[in-house]
């Protein structure tokens, strides 16, 4: 193994990360043709229809009965971020409404981050740590899953590895522009995957507090213009979901339905396990039979404030179940475990070749960060920020993805590290 990462650090990086393109590109030519994209995947039986409303001049509009049973055909929605929808949008109405060019874009998008996570380890850890942190996403499994699928994830990790850039170019020259433009890229992703915004807070508050007292003035203002970035970016959603719904929304309206559905399990003996759809539609029906009171006319937004009120209440009433279910969750975060079990779809030699890449990934990643200097916390509080945000109300394995390109560099700095290539 050793002799084979001293290898790939003696090609010329450019090289290197062509090849790893190419090679991106057969792996990603496999999956299409051992499941060619179809519009009732997982992901794309959800987008793929708001991105056809944008096109028919209908805006943001859905109705998902199994999530919101009061929506009609036009009813506005705020479900899914709007930036990959809007950025679907125009690429189909260019390949005239192709699902095989979008998953093309995915694919796209999903080799721009190698080369990105390239110059973002160049630039934190060195030449070395940054092709091998290269190398390991041009195999990292779980990204092809999801090329095959319409869905915000690829655009999100290309826009918090921008974010990040830009972070990093803030962090040297102090300039309150760079942060600005920091925190609308980490705004933007944010936009593509709500749970993204833990990178935003993350950049901000190590920025603002990781030196001590000394020269706060100057790192309040940097702190300052990277949370107007944030601000900028949200706000043109804020401000279409008030005029939609009559209620501030900044992120989905799937929050509250997510708390209530993947919760409302700790109410009985065996709750540690993956609320699949069957079980959910229980716990909903019984949500509709304790509120009599509906109408039957509430939008989405409202039916969110009213799932997340009830999802709290059973959260409240059993605090130490709520808090054993979350640290349970790290295991469908990192591995996906039981997942596919839930859905009545027993996890594959693939599945457990992903779980396993997944452990791998996750040791090197804490012996990263033991080898790591200072300037690691920003990347440990980002990651672990990200990750709470998920264990506190639903988890499985294709939610971590934006923030493996993160995971993986830190493990590319051990790894280059062990090997005396760190620079």
């Amino acid at each position: 193994m050793k002799a084979m990462l001293d290898r790939i650090l003696r090609i010329p990086p450019r090289g290197a990360l062509i090849a790893l393109s190419a090679m991106m590109m057969l792996l990603s030519a496999g999956r299409f043709k051992q499941s060619p994209p179809s519009a009732t995947d997982d992901q794309t039986s959800n987008w793929w229809p708001v991105v056809n409303a944008l096109l028919d001049g209908r805006g943001f509009t859905q109705c998902l009965p199994e999530y919101f049973p009061f929506c009609t055909e036009d009813s506005p929605s705020a479900m899914r971020e709007p930036l990959p929808l809007l950025v679907h949008a125009a690429f189909a109405a260019l390949t005239g409404r192709s699902l095989v060019a979008a998953c093309v874009l995915q694919v796209l998008l999903n080799i721009l981050a190698l080369w990105l996570i390239h110059r973002l380890g160049q630039r934190l850890i060195g030449d070395g740590a940054g092709l091998l942190a290269a190398a390991i996403w041009a195999v990292y499994l779980p990204a092809y899953t999801t090329v095959l699928n319409v869905g915000g994830d690829q655009l999100a990790t290309v826009l918090l590895l921008l974010a990040a850039l830009r972070f990093e170019r803030a962090a040297r020259s102090g300039a309150w522009p760079d942060f600005l433009f920091a925190g609308l890229l980490f705004g933007m992703a944010s936009l593509c995957r709500s749970a993204c915004i833990a990178f935003g807070v993350a950049a901000g508050v190590t920025w603002f507090l990781g030196l001590g007292i000394q020269g706060l003035r100057n790192r309040f203002a940097g702190a300052t213009a990277l949370a107007m970035g944030v601000a900028i970016a949200l706000l043109p959603w804020v401000v279409r979901n008030y005029l939609a719904f009559d209620k501030v929304v900044v992120g989905s309206t799937l929050s509250g339905y997510n708390l209530l559905r993947h919760n409302s399990a700790i109410a009985g003996e065996d709750y540690c396990h993956f609320v699949a759809a069957e079980e959910g539609q229980a716990y909903m029906d019984a949500f509709f039979v304790a509120h009599p009171q509906l109408t039957g006319k509430e939008n989405e937004a409202e039916m969110n404030a009213l799932y997340g009120a009830a999802g709290k209440k059973v959260i409240s009433a059993y605090p130490g179940r709520y808090i054993k279910l979350c640290l349970y969750r790290s295991t469908l975060l990192w591995f996906n475990w039981r997942v596919n079990d839930a859905y009545g779809k027993p996890s594959n030699l693939f599945d457990h070749t992903m779980a396993l890449q997944q452990a791998v990934l996750l040791g090197l990643m804490i012996l990263g960060f033991f080898t790591l200097d200072r300037g690691k916390w920003p990347l440990v509080l980002a990651i672990a920020l990200y990750c709470l945000l998920y264990m506190a109300v639903v988890a499985r394995m294709r939610f971590l993805i934006p923030a493996m390109p993160f995971v993986i560099l830190a493990g590319g700095a051990f790894l280059a590290r062990a090997l005396g290539k760190a620079a």
